[in-house]
């Protein structure tokens, strides 16, 4: 899907800002997935939050290219599994993160 400069709406931010917008995203994932390493023995569900964490993660790396395809029922799907997996990921490590 390409957008025509006529259709963007007026606060679309400029395309240069996306690189380091992404950047911080995927390292205060990081510093997150690492605070919850490090706290591994505390935790007693510790195998279900990795594969959450990882699964997330996966959708999260795939999504532009779903996107692109303009598949939107993949998408859709994508976008919910997403969000239930990071929601999933936030109520088990709610507590253990300081």
């Amino acid at each position: 899907m390409t957008f025509d400069s006529e259709y963007e709406p007026f606060f679309q931010p400029p395309g240069w800002i996306v690189g380091p917008v992404w950047a911080v995203l995927y390292t205060t994932i990081a510093i997150s997935f690492s605070s919850i390493l490090s706290r591994q023995d505390d935790l007693q569900h510790f195998r279900l939050i990795v594969v959450f964490f990882v699964i997330q993660l996966a959708l999260n790396l795939a999504w532009p290219s779903v996107f692109n395809s303009e598949q939107y029922l993949v998408s859709l799907i994508m976008i919910i599994g997403m969000i239930a997996f990071s929601l999933g990921y936030v109520f088990l490590t709610y507590e253990t993160i300081p």
